[in-house]
C-alpha cells in the first residue's frame, strides 16, 4: 500500500469515526483538525514530489554533463595520443639525422686525419728526394772535373749508393709527426688537399725520371770511360779531349739538368 492509498483510509475513518458524534461543535473542530492535518501531509507530500522532481532533473542534467565531459575527454585522449605518435616519429627521424651526422663528422675527421698524414710524409719524402737529387747533382759536377782514373774507380759505387738512396728515400715509411710535428690543416678543404696531393705525387714521378735520366747519363759516361781505357795509345792521343754533347742522353737531360763540361783524359 503506497502513501496515498494510506492517507484516504485514515481519511475516511476519522470521517467515519466524526459522523457518528452526535454534537455539532465537536464535528466542526474535529473536522478542522482533520482538514488541518492532512493538508499538512498533502503539502508535505507535494514537496516531496518537487524535490525528487527536482532531484531527477538534477541527475539528468548531471548525466548530460557528464556524456558531455566523457566526449571532450575522449577526443582529447585521441588528439593527445596522435601528437604522441607524430612526435615519436618526429624524435626517431631526428634520431636517425643526427646518427647519420656523427657517422659524417667521424669520417670527415678520419679523411682529415688521413690527408694530413699523407701530406706530412709527401712532403717528407719530397724533401729527402730533393736532397738527394742535389747531392747526385753534386757529385756528377765533381766528377766532371775530377780525373778519369778516378771516376772510372768511383763510378760503380757512387752510381748504386745515390741511386739506391733516392729510391730508399721515396719508398721508406717514417713517423711524419715525430720529424715535422703536429700541425692543424683544417684550412683546408678537400680539393685543395686533393689538388696538393697530385702536385706532390707529380713532383715525384718527375723526380723519378730525372733520377733515370742520371743514371743513364752516369752509365753512358762510365761506358765511353772504359771504351777510352781499352783503346790503344795512339786512338788516346787523337781522342784526347770527349764530347759529350751528341748523346742523345744528353740531349734529353739538357731540358732538366745543366750542361756538363768537357772532360779530358790526362796520357
Amino acid at each position: 500500500m503506497d502513501d496515498k492509498t494510506r492517507v484516504l483510509v485514515l481519511l475516511i475513518q476519522e470521517l467515519s469515526n466524526l459522523t457518528s458524534n452526535g454534537d455539532s461543535k465537536l464535528t466542526n473542530v474535529h473536522l478542522k483538525k482533520i482538514v488541518s492535518r492532512y493538508n499538512t501531509i498533502l503539502t508535505k507530500g507535494i514537496k516531496t514530489n518537487n524535490q525528487a522532481e527536482k532531484l531527477r532533473d538534477t541527475i539528468e542534467e548531471f548525466e548530460r554533463q557528464r556524456g558531455f565531459l566523457e566526449q571532450t575527454i575522449t577526443g582529447m585522449k585521441r588528439t593527445l595520443s596522435t601528437r604522441e605518435e607524430h612526435l615519436k616519429n618526429d624524435l626517431l627521424r631526428k634520431n636517425n639525422e643526427n646518427s647519420i651526422l656523427v657517422e659524417e663528422i667521424n669520417q670527415l675527421r678520419k679523411d682529415q686525419k688521413q690527408y694530413k698524414q699523407r701530406i706530412i710524409s709527401l712532403e717528407y719524402q719530397l724533401k729527402n728526394a730533393l736532397h738527394f737529387q742535389q747531392q747526385a747533382q753534386r757529385e756528377l759536377n765533381s766528377s766532371a772535373s775530377n780525373p778519369a782514373s778516378t771516376i772510372s774507380s768511383a763510378r760503380s759505387r757512387r752510381v748504386g749508393s745515390a741511386t739506391s738512396a733516392s729510391r730508399s728515400s721515396l719508398n721508406r715509411i717514417r713517423t711524419p709527426d715525430a720529424f715535422f710535428g703536429n700541425s692543424d690543416i683544417t684550412g683546408l678543404d678537400r680539393r685543395k688537399v686533393a689538388e696538393f696531393v697530385d702536385s706532390l705525387e707529380k713532383n715525384n714521378k718527375r723526380f723519378e725520371q730525372q733520377q733515370q735520366d742520371i743514371d743513364k747519363l752516369k752509365n753512358y759516361v762510365q761506358n765511353l770511360l772504359e771504351d777510352e781505357g781499352s783503346k790503344s795509345p795512339s786512338s788516346q792521343s787523337d781522342d784526347n779531349n770527349i764530347s759529350f754533347g751528341d748523346s742523345p742522353l744528353l740531349v734529353s737531360s739538357e731540358k732538366q739538368k745543366p750542361k756538363l763540361a768537357p772532360i779530358k783524359i790526362n796520357k
